[in-house]
């Protein structure tokens, strides 16, 4: 401890030693203890935050798009904000809360699904807010450790066509008759693709094209 700093010391020790008899002599009068000392108060209170809500958004878009990123983020990310300020009722960053976080969670899963809320809206703000805590003066990240379930689909039936099913669908795609210059090759490929577009998420770019006796 060098010599100012041991100064400092001792004029508190002896404020304290002065305030402690002081209080003494009062209670002995029967009176009520005073407020603390005012130099016991030795934390300076630090000015809050004044980055808004939007500020946060705009200025973590910005440093991803500096680096090639998040392109569409402004037309992306305005329903995710409107949505926030909206429910929360202001626009200040550092007065978000767990609590309220937890209520828009809750308010968006009234209206869009579990995986929505996850993927987009809550992850979207936990970045912009973690990305606000390393990089301006916030706090604390209100988003963070806050989840959302996703619940498995209810299976009704068992995976795969029934047998009429599967018939059916073969019965249809053998249905297709090419023309007479048609080659029986090209026929054939045109049945067999024929026959997978009852396959749940099946696209048309993604079926086999004939192409000099093999498919691609």
């Amino acid at each position: 401890m060098g010599r100012t700093e041991w100064r400092k010391a001792t004029r508190l020790f002896a404020k304290a030693e002065l305030a402690a008899l002081e209080l003494s002599a009062l209670r002995d009068d029967g009176e009520n203890d005073p407020p603390p000392p005012q130099f016991l108060n030795t934390t300076e209170s630090e000015p809050a935050s004044r980055e808004t809500i939007r500020d946060v958004f705009e200025a973590y878009r910005t440093e991803l798009q500096r680096i090639g990123k998040a392109r569409d983020a402004e037309a992306r990310w305005a329903p995710i904000i409107d949505s926030l300020v909206n429910h929360v009722g202001h626009n200040v960053a550092v007065q978000i809360t767990r609590r309220d976080v937890v209520k828009w969670t809750d308010h968006l899963l009234e209206t869009l699904s579990p995986k929505t809320v996850r993927d987009s809206y809550l992850a979207t703000a936990r970045a912009a807010f973690s990305w606000a805590v390393d990089k301006i003066d916030l706090k604390l990240n209100p988003f963070a450790g806050i989840r959302v379930r996703l619940t498995k689909k209810l299976r009704t039936r068992e995976k795969g066509f029934r047998l009429d099913e599967a018939q059916a669908i073969l019965k249809a795609s053998r249905a297709y008759k090419g023309s007479v210059k048609e080659h029986p090759k090209m026929t054939a490929a045109k049945q067999w693709c024929r026959s997978w577009r009852p396959i749940p998420g099946a696209r048309r770019g993604d079926m086999p094209v004939a192409r000099r006796g093999r498919p691609t």
